[in-house]
């Protein structure tokens, strides 16, 4: 489940993991890494995908998994921010060569990276 907008998750619905994360966003216990941190510490994930614009990776404390960080709305998510919903799958168009988004149950093609 994804923290509200504040980064404070939801607690009756929080994993280990996503306690992990909001006490690294908020500083948590010392020594813990903050977002400010993590955000200046990209380069140990160079080797993976670049997310979109405003995402940031950080590594759960409790279980060593990635975790997402959204720098502008504070969300927070195990999901990776590069997942496209249900549905919806990535094609390139023959004319242009750039990326775009089609979803065959709607019939709906957009450039826009769809987020639902």
């Amino acid at each position: 489940d994804d923290g509200d907008q504040g980064g404070v998750a939801d607690q009756s619905n929080a994993t280990a993991e996503q306690s992990d994360a909001v006490a690294e966003q908020s500083g948590g216990e010392t020594g813990e890494k903050t977002v400010l941190s993590w955000a200046s510490d990209q380069a140990q994930f160079a080797h993976l995908p670049q997310l979109p614009e405003g995402w940031i990776r950080c590594l759960s404390k409790s279980s060593q998994s990635i975790y997402y960080v959204n720098l502008v709305s504070g969300e927070t998510t195990f999901k990776s921010p590069l997942e496209l919903p249900p549905g919806w799958v990535q094609m390139t168009s023959r004319s242009t060569g750039q990326p775009y988004y089609w979803n065959a149950e709607l019939q709906l093609s957009q450039f826009e990276r769809p987020t639902e």
